[in-house]
């Protein structure tokens, strides 16, 4: 069982070793937080304090979105297995370069399942944040994560040469109707 958590000082140490993990296996940190240094306490305090900050709509990335929500992927054991982001409101560029969505799988992980089971936590998220469309980005070549967005239901809107990375990525729409909108609609 997963278990999403916000990023707490108390999660310090196994944040510390998921991060040298990854540095050590020369792959993409993802979501964008786990770029942020972390070789101490201090830094690891930062990374609450930005991730808080970025809850509140405190970002120096503004022109991508209003909010976005970071968490910890624990599983049943209270192992820190990965990261997310959920991004509120984008405008135009976030549509366009990043998405709603970000995930990240520390290396040893991979391959268990945990970014399928990740994806359905993330969308189920969102619809209870009250995102009733959520784009999704990823490098086309990034076929792992092809898979997982099609596994929840994700429908592909074509590809982009993306602004922020250079790369071309792929985009996806995820979207469903709330009872709400239902009745708008009859």
């Amino acid at each position: 069982m997963l278990r999403f958590e916000k990023i707490e000082p108390r999660f310090y140490i196994q944040y510390i070793d998921m991060i040298q993990e990854w540095k050590n296996s020369s792959t993409n940190l993802t979501p964008d937080i786990l770029e942020l240094p972390c070789n101490n306490e201090i830094e690891y305090r930062n990374i609450v304090r930005v991730a808080e900050n970025a809850a509140q709509g405190i970002h120096n990335k503004k022109e991508w979105y209003e909010k976005c929500y970071y968490y910890l992927v624990v599983n049943d054991q209270d192992r820190l297995i990965g990261a997310t982001a959920i991004r509120i409101n984008l405008t135009q560029p976030g549509k366009d370069n990043l998405g709603n969505l970000s995930c990240g799988i520390r290396p040893s992980e991979r391959r268990k399942g945990y970014g399928k089971a990740v994806a359905n936590m993330l969308v189920n998220k969102c619809e209870e944040l009250g995102i009733n469309e959520i784009v999704v980005c990823h490098d086309l070549e990034d076929e792992a994560s092809r898979r997982v967005m099609e596994s929840v239901g994700a429908i592909p809107t074509g590809v982009l040469a993306s602004e922020y990375s250079g790369k071309r990525i792929s985009r996806y729409i995820i979207g469903w109707k709330t009872s709400e909108n239902e009745a708008k609609s009859m």
